[in-house]
């Protein structure tokens, strides 16, 4: 059987001369048998959003810079990364337009932000927004290395995917989820509150990770199965 096509968000390095793709999401991606189109964003490629999801089984959306605010209704309040409005505008009309089509959605840390805002959600700016906010968001340790635990919610996808309540994650974000968007549910977190992961139960397949599973897919077989049973539902959605 063919690989199915799966479509993979890019950033930009060298103050947007350059494109950029962290290697470890097309590994993870490839070994569990599919193949990456990477997606550059433009002002173009915005506003056709449609003309690329036709092409594709599966949408990933990486990680990357901050959200602008104004996306969820805000004026900045907190130190931001970079923001990249041309970046924001493509993803969230590509999401949006994937949620429509039923697609198969895997959105990870800054790509669980953009699926957040683009059903309707909103973020805090940084982690020290959240009161009582206690654990260390960015980690020191290698990208592979877990260092904090998650409860995944019973009886949620992601929870039968894992086929565990509780696992330990890395993390690398300053930013996290505030309110959920309509339609999706929390079915991850972190013990200090921070929301870890986002699905929707209705959905073929959209769920939002605030951690990276490409970089613990390195060396966890657990991970490589999380990137193999994404890759089978986009392998099966046209069926």
């Amino acid at each position: 059987m063919s690989r199915p096509l799966i479509a993979l968000t890019m950033g930009y390095r060298q103050e947007g001369t350059m494109y950029r793709i962290r290697t470890a999401y097309v590994s993870a991606l490839e070994s569990a048998g599919g193949l990456v189109v990477a997606l550059p964003h433009t002002e173009v490629a915005a506003s056709t959003p449609g003309r690329i999801l036709d092409a594709v089984q599966g949408l990933v959306l990486a990680g990357g810079t901050d959200i602008d605010p104004i996306w969820y209704g805000e004026e900045p309040r907190a130190p931001h990364k970079m923001i990249d409005p041309i970046r924001d505008a493509f993803e969230i009309a590509l999401c949006r337009e994937a949620m429509d089509r039923d697609m198969p959605v895997l959105a990870i840390c800054r790509g669980i932000q953009v699926l957040n805002v683009a059903a309707g959600g909103t973020l805090h700016q940084d982690v020290s927004d959240q009161r009582g906010s206690i654990l260390r968001h960015v980690q020191d340790a290698p990208r592979w290395h877990p260092t904090h635990t998650v409860s995944v919610r019973p009886h949620t996808r992601l929870a039968e995917i894992l086929d565990l309540e509780e696992c330990r994650v890395n993390s690398f974000h300053h930013q996290t989820l505030r309110d959920i968007a309509p339609g999706f549910t929390k079915c991850a977190s972190a013990s200090d509150g921070t929301i870890e992961a986002i699905e929707n139960p209705t959905a073929r397949f959209a769920i939002g990770v605030q951690w990276h599973p490409e970089d613990l897919a390195q060396r966890l077989e657990l991970w490589r199965g999380f990137f193999k049973h994404f890759v089978w539902v986009c392998e099966t959605s046209d069926r």
